[in-house]
């Protein structure tokens, strides 16, 4: 078994939040320092928020 497969869900929801964040950050054509702050955060909330949640049990 691969080690990294039980984080990859949450890792996967970081890539994703931070990459949304990103995204309406380079509307302008720039980013600015607070921005890639908001990026940062958006990818460990996203992170820390899907590792959280729990699996649903198997039937």
């Amino acid at each position: 078994m691969n080690m990294f497969s039980p984080y990859a869900k949450a890792i996967v929801g970081g890539i994703v939040s931070g990459l949304g964040t990103a995204a309406v950050a380079l509307e302008d054509g720039a980013v600015s320092p607070i921005e890639t702050i908001f990026i940062v955060l958006a990818f460990i909330a996203g992170t820390g928020f899907v590792y959280a949640t729990p699996n649903k049990p198997a039937a």
